[in-house]
């Protein structure tokens, strides 16, 4: 599996949407990556990622980041 602690990223964004989300869970992470430069490192524990947007993962983050993205459901990681 590319992005480590899976399960635990899904749960921790889980937590910040239930707690601060007031919109779509979507627009939610779209927002947390693109004001975090930390997200995607954060995301692949990979610090050569800081600053990079969706754009310049490589093709194996990106198919990873993708799957993660569109799977995302706030209420199956309870």
């Amino acid at each position: 599996m590319i992005i480590p602690n899976e399960q635990y990223k899904k749960y921790y964004i889980s937590e910040q949407y239930l707690q601060y989300g007031d919109c779509d869970i979507m627009l939610f992470i779209t927002e947390m990556y693109r004001n975090s430069p930390n997200f995607f490192s954060w995301l692949f524990d990979d610090p050569s990622l800081r600053g990079y947007s969706e754009y310049q993962l490589n093709e194996e983050q990106l198919e990873a980041w993708n799957e993660f993205y569109s799977s995302f459901d706030p209420y199956d990681n309870y």
